[in-house]
């Protein structure tokens, strides 16, 4: 795997000519820094035989309040951060109590908070 990709980025240098430069390399590392994030998170559900549809979606939510909370509301970031924390934590703790204690499957749970979730975002 890891031959395949730096294949790919010669590749790509030998195209382009730019895309091993420094400049490039952070920009690549800085887009998927939230992805790495997301899918270290998702990793534990995974080995933990589950699935979590709504991941993406409370993603999108969490950024729409934290940017409306800065936007119009006048929020600092660090205010606006915790509370985009604090309302992933709930919407996972409603989830998971969905599926650990009233048993309903995490696939239905989860389904039921992408669609809500990315109607709210």
């Amino acid at each position: 795997m890891a031959a395949v990709l730096v294949a790919i980025a010669i590749g790509f240098h030998a195209l382009t000519g730019s895309f091993l430069t420094a400049e490039n390399l952070y920009n690549i590392a800085q887009q998927t820094a939230v992805v790495g994030i997301v899918a270290a998170g998702m990793a534990l559900v995974i080995v933990a035989r589950q699935i979590d549809l709504a991941v993406g979606s409370l993603l999108g939510a969490v950024g729409v309040l934290m940017a409306w909370l800065q936007y119009t509301q006048g929020w600092s970031v660090g205010a606006s951060l915790l509370a985009g924390l604090g309302f992933a934590l709930a919407v996972g703790l409603v989830q998971g109590w969905l599926s650990a204690v009233v048993g309903i499957p995490s696939f239905v749970v989860t389904l039921g908070g992408l669609v809500s979730l990315r109607g709210v975002a």
